[in-house]
Parts: C-alpha cells; sequence; structure tokens
C-alpha cells in the first residue's frame, strides 16, 4: 500500500502498482491496524513512508509530499509535527 485516502465518504487504498480499492475501514480504523511505516499526513490520508520520494515546505506552513509513483500529497499544519517527529527530522 502506498496511499490511503478519505474521497466522498469512503476509505480508498492506493497501491504502488497503480491498482486502488475501496475498505470498509476508516482512516482511524487503518491507522491502528498498519505498522510504524505507515503515517497520517492529514484528516483525510495516510502514507506509506517507505515510497516518500522528496518533501517540500511550503509557505503557508504545509508540506508538499512527493512519492515514488508520481502521486502528490499535502502534509497538513496539524500532522506536521507528528510526521517530522517519525521521520526523525527537525
Amino acid at each position: 500500500m502506498q496511499v490511503a485516502r478519505m474521497e466522498l465518504g469512503k476509505v480508498v487504498v492506493y497501491m504502488v502498482d497503480g491498482d486502488w480499492f475501496e475498505i470498509k475501514e476508516t482512516l482511524q480504523e487503518l491507522e491502528n491496524l498498519l505498522g510504524e511505516q505507515f503515517v497520517r499526513i492529514s484528516k483525510s490520508a495516510i502514507v506509506n513512508i517507505d515510497s516518500i520520494k522528496t518533501v517540500k515546505a511550503s509557505f503557508n506552513g504545509t508540506m508538499e509530499l512527493y512519492l515514488e509513483n508520481g502521486y502528490e500529497e499535502v502534509i497538513s499544519r496539524t500532522y506536521r509535527k507528528q510526521f517530522k517527529e517519525r521521520l526523525g527530522v527537525k
């Protein structure tokens, strides 16, 4: 799994190979089931740390995340500190 995202009230899981599927669990339930290689980046997304290619800081306090398959995600200000701690970044 590369990214899980809430879309139109449903949790959609995107795989590394480009496949995707919907699951019945909430993001909170999924987050509790996943291992340490996954991190919450916003109230609507969880990403696989191993899939991160680059991270850029934005002027508005968010961070932009670029994944190996070309997906782009935004790390919200609320989850920025938690994200940095998980990656060991100051």
